[in-house]
Parts: C-alpha cells; sequence; structure tokens
C-alpha cells in the first residue's frame, strides 16, 4: 500500500505531496467497505510511527501480502506479511536484531513494489540522509546503473 500525504497539521514529521509506503494499520469495516483510521509508516525522520488515516489519499491499495488480524467490534488490524508475526513492534522498538532485519526486508520489499521511480527522486533530492542512502543501496543492489545516473544528475541539479 502506498499512500500520498495530504494533510500534516499536526505531524510535521511527514510532508504534504510526499509519498510513504505502508506497514501496517487499522480499520473499521462498516458494512463491507474498509475505513482506515490509522497507517503505520517510516516519517521524514525515520521514525516508524501511527499516523490518523485522514491525513493521507490511498494511491496504491493493490498488495494483498498484508496480513489481517479481527480485533473485534469491526475492527482490524494489519501488517505487512513479514513484520506481522506476534509482538513484532515491541521487539522492533525495543532494538531486538530479527525484528530490526526483518524490517529492513519488509521496507525493501514495499519500496521494490511500491515506489516508482519518480517516489525515488524524492526521496533522493528531498528525503533524510537515512532514506537516502537505503535507496540509493536498493538501486545498487538491484544493479540498475541507469536510473542511478539518472538520480545523481537529479542530486546534482538540487545543490
Amino acid at each position: 500500500m502506498k499512500l500520498k500525504c495530504i494533510e500534516n497539521r499536526g505531524y510535521p514529521h511527514i510532508t504534504i505531496g510526499q509519498s510513504y509506503v505502508v506497514f501496517g494499520g487499522k480499520f473499521i469495516l462498516d458494512e463491507s467497505i474498509k475505513k482506515y483510521t490509522l497507517f503505520r509508516i517510516e516519517d521524514d525522520y525515520g521514525s516508524i510511527r501511527l499516523y490518523k488515516a485522514e491525513n493521507f489519499h490511498i494511491e496504491s491499495n493493490h498488495n494483498t501480502r498484508y496480513k489481517v488480524e479481527d480485533l473485534g467490534m469491526r475492527e482490524y488490524q494489519f501488517n505487512y506479511h513479514i513484520v506481522s508475526y506476534p509482538k513484532f513492534w515491541s521487539m522492533f522498538y525495543d532494538d531486538i536484531e530479527r525484528a530490526q532485519l526483518d524490517y529492513q526486508k519488509a521496507k525493501k520489499e514495499l519500496y521494490r513494489y511500491e515506489l516508482d521511480k519518480i517516489d525515488m527522486i524524492n526521496i533522493v533530492t528531498r528525503g533524510n540522509k537515512a532514506v537516502k542512502n537505503f535507496v540509493i543501496e536498493l538501486l545498487r543492489e538491484d544493479k540498475d546503473d541507469v536510473f542511478l545516473e539518472t538520480i545523481i544528475n537529479s542530486c546534482k541539479e538540487t545543490i
């Protein structure tokens, strides 16, 4: 799932117009319609947090690799399949190595599946240093030398 930020009032760590991939969240099922309430994303400062769904527009919702858990009272929680095991998020925030590695694996999969080249250029030219480095390393792993050259040229233009 990919979102675009449309509002950031009270949330200085997300940028209007920026795309974000979704690691998880919550929704209410109302007459067979999902009404998203929260999305777990990595914000502009590299923090993985829950944000109110009203701040985002869903750009892509075709990824079927999320696990859904019924919380009762028509409320559901969903997490990307790699990070959907019990206690993952508490392990992640406690810096448990397995959770950190699984998060990186999930992030790579989500970026490859959800983000297009324009999104990646925007991240590299505007994002924080850690995310920039992550995207560049991802492109190096994918051996996309032509696109890496495009990224380098975009960075030169912004300097």
